[in-house]
């Protein structure tokens, strides 16, 4: 029995320079994406606060807390308690 090569290949892969390539730039913008949704997550957790300490009204309320207390979720979510402390050290 005689063996054959195939005619014509399925496909080109592309060299291994540009499969590094594109791999790491897909891996930056993971990075890039993950980055930037802590940081919206931190802001939304940040007004979910503010609102629970000025009874969703924060137009008239001074807003003085510099740290706030969270509790972490079994789900992996953020639930603020609504303790929190002001600049001088007051605790709320």
């Amino acid at each position: 029995m005689t063996t054959h090569d195939p005619q014509t290949r399925a496909y080109e892969l592309p060299d291994s320079g540009a499969l590094s390539a594109a791999a790491q730039a897909a891996l930056d913008a993971y990075h890039a994406a993950t980055e930037r949704l802590g940081r919206v997550m931190a802001v939304v957790t940040a007004v979910a606060v503010r609102d629970i300490l000025t009874g969703n009204d924060s137009a008239d309320v001074p807003f003085d807390a510099t740290h706030a207390e969270l509790m972490e979720a079994a789900d992996g979510s953020l639930h603020a308690t609504g303790r929190y402390w002001t600049a001088d050290g007051t605790e709320t």
